[in-house]
């Protein structure tokens, strides 16, 4: 392999991003923790969620698709319900893969939410995106600093939507 072509470690690292979906089914915590400690700053979270999102163990019809949804040991994931048990999609939502991610890595929450944050922005090159820095655009998700769910979401700086209580249009 001529090492002038393939670049430098570190010039494939600064370039190369990679997906997580920290489920604890789709992605081991012992994947997970391999993959932040290997290249951190390439870890982009993904959910890989399905309708059945959110729902309790049973089944359902989820589009075309009859699903059961299993949820065993703090874990829970789809399944079409089959003869084959494939796996269908997770039900975990960005919140629960912060949570995971950060639990499974022991990464700081800065560089959890920073791979599902300014890290996607940067692998899908949407250079506006992921900062809250001076000429960023101000789109942003105000969390709740313990389980990490949603509690508002501004798009260039206006209040698009709150959880509960009306919030100020502009910050």
């Amino acid at each position: 392999i001529n090492a002038e072509y393939m670049g430098t470690t570190q010039h494939r690292k600064e370039r190369f991003h990679y997906g997580l979906i920290v489920d604890g089914i789709h992605c081991s915590p012992a994947a997970a923790k391999l993959a932040f400690d290997a290249h951190p700053e390439g870890c982009v979270l993904v959910t890989d969620a399905i309708a059945a999102m959110g729902l309790s163990a049973g089944t359902y019809q989820v589009g075309e698709m009859h699903v059961t949804v299993h949820a065993k040991g703090g874990k829970a994931w789809a399944t079409l319900t089959d003869d084959t048990h494939t796996l269908a999609g997770a039900v975990a939502d960005m919140p629960q893969c912060v949570r995971n991610f950060r639990d499974f890595t022991q990464c700081t929450t800065e560089e959890a939410i920073q791979a599902a944050t300014s890290h996607p922005a940067l692998a899908i090159g949407a250079s506006l995106k992921g900062s809250l820095e001076l000429g960023m655009d101000a789109d942003f998700v105000l969390l709740d600093p313990r389980t990490f769910t949603p509690q508002a979401t501004y798009i260039a700086g206006e209040l698009a939507w709150a959880r509960h209580h009306a919030r100020p249009s502009k910050l």
